[in-house]
């Protein structure tokens, strides 16, 4: 992508949503190039000339409102519009979908590549977000993983057992919190014990610091 008359072009014909005659306008930042139309209700992002992502506040709305859609339509919702973006190699993912607390009928849906039935957390991961009214798609970011790397044989990863031992060394704290359930705080708190999050390396069993 060159200027901003290819990014108008791009975002109009892949996306589906119309600038309505007019043009977006580049800016760079550090790391990106930011495409955004003169009503700024349409933002395009761009990384070393790929588009990686877009906001559209036009398809956002309404602001307020219970999504009349249910979380399986939405998924499907944000499955096909994927669809188009995955690689080749990429046959499974997770998936979590993500009620906004601020406007409950907008969902997020965050993908995860898996291999062999686990996820590959903190590497590539596609976030599209769905209006649970209209069923449009109101973004799209994609964190590239520009890194690919030989992944560890999982067979030779130690036992669960193992792993929970190395856990309960670690400092474990009494403490109240409240529970949130599909993304609202319940009113009553429970008591709890508390493990800093902490990873294990599943092939030496021991926690990652």
């Amino acid at each position: 992508m060159k200027n901003e008359q290819e990014a108008t072009r791009i975002y109009e014909s892949e996306f589906g949503i119309s600038l309505n005659l007019s043009t977006f306008k580049g800016y760079r930042s550090e790391t990106e190039r930011v495409y955004v139309s003169p009503d700024e209700n349409e933002v395009l992002f761009t990384k070393d000339g790929v588009v990686i992502g877009f906001i559209s506040y036009s398809n956002a709305k309404p602001q307020k409102g219970k999504a009349t859609l249910s979380e399986k339509q939405v998924l499907e919702k944000a499955v096909q519009f994927m669809q188009t973006y995955l690689k080749q190699e990429e046959k499974e993912f997770y998936y979590r979908v993500n009620p906004d607390r601020e406007n409950p009928h907008k969902y997020v849906v965050e993908f995860v590549p898996s291999v062999e039935g686990l996820p590959l957390v903190y590497g590539r991961s596609i976030d599209v977000g769905v209006n649970g009214v209209t069923g449009k798609i109101t973004e799209y970011h994609q964190k590239l993983d520009q890194k690919p790397a030989k992944l560890p044989d999982k067979r030779k990863a130690v036992s669960i057992d193992a792993a929970a031992k190395a856990l309960l060394a670690k400092p474990t704290k009494l403490l109240y919190i409240y529970p949130f359930i599909n993304g609202e705080r319940l009113a009553k708190p429970v008591l709890a014990y508390s493990i800093d999050g902490n990873d294990i390396n599943a092939l030496t069993g021991k926690v990652e610091e």
